[in-house]
């Protein structure tokens, strides 16, 4: 993954620092190009070679906690196992080399299994989470910021034709306490 310099990200990313008595959170903003680099490629060929997989392979994800409950009761197969949406493979790389890539060198997610990740419902409850979050940490400051921020993200990456991915981080690990 390359990161993409963007001129109005990096503006906002100096306004994305909020801090009070209780906490203080830096977030930041940045796009990466799907485009893998050489090392990167070489990775992908090895460890599918190694498992006997293609890239257009699928793997399992975790279910979204929103709707975990009605997975469970209304999507079930015919032994009654409950079906869970599937990432292939390529995307799966494409997803820890890019926060290998944001987090590193400091953390490495190349390793990480695809039960690590769930398939949220669309961008609509990504802005959710992300507004709500910032909102009870920061008040009226990100209510100014709000509108900007998600024009700025859109531009970038049109999120009407995103797929939204969540993170969950293992229990104690002390690289995040929610999904990224």
């Amino acid at each position: 993954m390359k990161e993409l310099m963007n001129v109005e990200f990096e503006t906002l990313n100096s306004e994305l620092k909020f801090s009070d008595a209780d906490c203080t959170v830096f977030a930041r903003l940045e796009s990466y190009s799907c485009k893998m680099i050489k090392k990167e490629k070489k990775l992908s060929k090895k460890e599918n070679a190694e498992l006997g997989r293609s890239p257009k392979d699928v793997e399992p994800l975790s279910q979204s906690d929103k709707y975990l409950g009605a997975l469970a009761s209304s999507q079930s197969d015919d032994e009654g196992a409950i079906l869970c949406d599937t990432i292939s493979r390529k995307t799966l790389f494409n997803l820890k080399s890019t926060l290998s890539a944001s987090f590193g060198p400091d953390y490495d997610f190349m390793n990480v299994e695809s039960f690590r990740f769930t398939k949220e419902p669309n961008y609509h409850w990504a802005i959710g989470k992300v507004d709500s979050a910032l909102s009870v940490v920061t008040g009226n400051d990100y209510k100014d910021l709000k509108a900007r921020l998600w024009s700025t993200i859109n531009k970038e990456i049109n999120l009407e034709e995103c797929n939204v991915y969540s993170y969950i981080p293992e229990i104690g690990r002390a690289s995040c306490r929610e999904r990224v």
